[in-house]
């Protein structure tokens, strides 16, 4: 994801921002640095993390760029883990170490955007997602207090 892209993703999450907490935050008199701080960062914590999620799997995956331009640089300066995977399964057959190299770039990869994904869900929970464990857990527990002990059984026979 380039920077163009990252740039069009926030601005459409500023532009997806409600108005009325900083209108409530400018009548109660916060300065725009409280604002940004407590209502515009975290509101955007979702579509910033997108953006990392995109930004750092893609700087782990790199690949053309560098090896048209350096080719891994001089004294391996700009050399990645792809271009590492690339050296040792093309150049040099070692297509077992280039297997490893890529299961680990994949692996960090997925470690990466599994963090991520899960920092967003914490970040943006859903109502509708959390609503149906609400009514189970109501459900349960007032069946146990009623004295009722098989209302999920009696219902399946």
């Amino acid at each position: 994801m380039g920077t163009v892209r990252a740039l069009v993703v926030l601005l459409a999450g500023l532009q997806a921002l409600p108005k009325e907490p900083f209108e409530a935050a400018r009548v109660d008199g916060a300065s725009p640095w409280v604002a940004f701080r407590t209502l515009t960062i975290p509101m955007l914590l979702p579509f910033l993390i997108i953006v990392g999620a995109f930004r750092g799997i893609d700087s782990l995956k790199i690949f053309d760029l560098i090896y048209a331009t350096t080719q891994g640089g001089p004294v391996d300066v700009t050399n990645t883990l792809a271009i590492t995977t690339y050296f040792q399964a093309i150049r040099w057959t070692n297509f077992g170490t280039a297997m490893s190299y890529a299961i680990v770039l994949w692996a960090m990869c997925y470690i990466l955007a599994f963090i991520l994904i899960r920092r967003w869900r914490k970040a943006a929970p859903s109502a509708s997602a959390r609503a149906p464990r609400r009514r189970r857990r109501a459900a349960w527990s007032a069946g146990c207090w009623s004295g009722r002990r098989t209302t999920m059984r009696s219902s399946t026979r």
